[in-house]
């Protein structure tokens, strides 16, 4: 999660393919039971603004807890609060 930012909680919050999320000052986990190849899963929390300035928001990751070794990662970028 890039500084200036901090997790925003919905109520009833749920996501179309995960079961189970843990937030952090620095990062978010997100828990799926199953994994489709060439199936995108699609996270979705709401943050708010608390700091005003430029910051990275570094790239996510992902990666198999149990089964054979399988990972995968996006794209950082840069985040500006005006």
């Amino acid at each position: 999660m890039p500084a200036g930012l901090e997790y925003q909680p919905r109520q009833h919050e749920s996501g179309d393919n995960w079961s189970g999320l843990q937030f952090f000052d620095d990062r978010v986990l997100f828990f799926a039971d199953q994994m489709g190849r060439g199936s995108p899963l699609h996270f979705r929390y709401t943050l708010r603004a608390t700091t005003a300035g430029t910051f990275a928001a570094p790239a996510p990751s992902a990666y198999a807890m149990y089964g054979p070794p399988v990972t995968s990662s996006g794209l950082s970028a840069t985040v500006t609060i005006r």
